[in-house]
């Protein structure tokens, strides 16, 4: 039984997170570094490892500072420890899978742990949505998300912003009768209104809300007025209307 805590720390409208085990801890995708290591050096805690999901920015700003100030290792697409699907790495006990998803760039990565039913998805999966292409395609984001929608419903998704509410208003503007994405378009709005995050979401709630894992749903196909076509141009239509949304 993993003994992990989560800490989430907000950067804008970035989240940064801080993995605990033990005296052990991670930070994942840290878009800066001061409150990182306040938090570290309050708790006493050995910084070891960086995991980083894209080599965006707004994702990786801080990791020049944090290395400097604790010597810990960095793994990630194009980091000093390059990784690659399957790979395992070891926070305290608590072990991450590597998942390769390109698609947002050609070479994202998540990390998952079974044992803990935890996934960082970076920019790849949302809350009620996905990211933008930039160095990938459509058929690589599509596939990637397959691949994220095949894990446990159970499983915990923490990604890399805060932009569930305005993928919800995006969510119930293609399919306005939809009751299920109205109801949580409310819910989520609640917390935005008082400021708690609506990260970690889940993968049964995903599976039925966000219409970037519902590509291949006849129903959602029909809803959309994209009967005739497949599931990946399906998926590249809907990431056509978000991006102009």
């Amino acid at each position: 039984m993993t003994s992990m805590q989560i800490e989430i720390i907000k950067s804008g409208d970035n989240y940064i997170y801080l993995i605990i085990d033990g005296s052990s801890a991670a930070v994942v995708d840290p878009s800066e570094a001061e409150n990182v290591l306040t938090i570290v050096r309050n708790a006493g805690l050995d910084l070891s490892t960086i995991l980083i999901t894209h080599d965006h920015h707004d994702h990786t700003a801080g990791v020049k500072s944090l290395r400097n100030h604790t010597n810990c290792m960095v793994y990630g697409p194009s980091q000093d420890c390059p990784v690659k699907n399957g790979q395992v790495i070891h926070i305290g006990i608590t072990a991450f899978s590597v998942i390769s998803v390109p698609g947002h760039t050609s070479n994202d990565v998540a990390y998952y742990s079974a044992e803990a039913s935890v996934i960082f998805t970076g920019d790849t999966l949302f809350g009620a949505g996905c990211g933008r292409i930039f160095g990938g395609s459509a058929e690589q984001m599509w596939n990637s998300l397959q691949i994220l929608r095949n894990l446990p419903n159970d499983t915990l998704i923490y990604c890399g912003h805060e932009y569930t509410v305005a993928n919800l208003e995006f969510a119930i503007s293609i399919e306005p009768h939809n009751n299920t994405i109205a109801h949580r378009l409310t819910e989520e709005r609640k917390r935005q209104k008082h400021g708690t995050a609506t990260i970690p979401t889940t993968m049964a709630l995903e599976k039925i809300t966000n219409p970037f894992l519902r590509c291949d749903d006849t129903d959602f196909k029909k809803a959309v007025g994209l009967s005739d076509r497949n599931s990946t141009e399906v998926f590249a239509e809907i990431r056509k209307r978000k991006n102009s949304f």
